[in-house]
């Protein structure tokens, strides 16, 4: 997320919790980098009036998150962001509201997946690439094209892949040859407009697009607004 979606993210969240206190938790290198990206924004009071009250760190092999998770309680949050994947997401949150925690749960695009412990993470939000529920026309085509072929509903890293292809496709179309440098410049130097959003790179070739804000309410997880960068 660029910092401008970040700070967007924060507004958004400022709506419901006028006065944030954050915990942060992270795994590997990653996920820090994350978790610092949001301090930083949150900690700068004149933009997002929030603080960040404790972080903690943890190992992917872990399964017993007590310890950490009795310092966030004690620190008492609004949020506790959690960078991770589904799998240790739902542990961390199932273990936290188990010890009384109503903090509100935040997290990134590796919570997407059905099997998402809605119930543990109800209120929730986390960012992601795309959601099937974005009521822009070339996302619903996408929607209606995909369930008509393969029966489901397409989930980010399908909708990611058409978004390579499509890009790759695009690249060659426009270099008006399939050298692998020529490709690369085209792309380089190019703006796609791709189901998940329109896409251009900085240059460090870093993808700019938008991100979906999602929403876990009622069991299910729902779009919320799309964040341009």
């Amino acid at each position: 997320m660029t910092k401008k979606q970040i700070q967007t993210f924060f507004e958004r969240l400022r709506e419901q919790r006028p006065n944030p206190t954050t915990e942060l938790n992270f795994s590997n290198p990653f996920e820090l980098l994350i978790a610092v990206t949001l301090s930083a924004q949150a900690t700068d009071v004149s933009v997002n009036g929030g603080t960040v009250v404790v972080k903690e760190s943890y190992t992917s092999d872990d399964q017993d998150f007590s310890a950490i998770i009795s310092k966030a309680k004690d620190a008492n949050p609004d949020i506790l962001y959690l960078p991770d994947y589904y799998s240790t997401v739902n542990l961390i949150a199932a273990q936290a509201r188990e010890k009384g925690m109503t903090a509100v749960f935040m997290g990134g695009d590796g919570w997407d997946s059905p099997d998402l412990d809605e119930a543990a993470l109800e209120g929730g939000y986390f960012t992601n690439h795309y959601s099937p529920e974005d009521p822009r026309p070339e996302v619903q085509d996408f929607v209606k094209k995909y369930q008509a072929k393969y029966g489901s509903v397409p989930d980010a890293l399908a909708t990611l892949a058409y978004d390579a292809a499509t890009v790759l496709l695009k690249g060659i179309e426009q270099a008006g040859t399939a050298d692998p440098v020529a490709v690369a410049k085209a792309i380089e130097g190019g703006v796609f407009p791709v189901v998940s959003s329109e896409i251009s790179y900085d240059t460090q070739h870093n993808p700019v697009k938008a991100a979906a804000m999602l929403q876990v309410t009622g069991g299910v997880v729902k779009y919320v607004a799309t964040i341009e960068p």
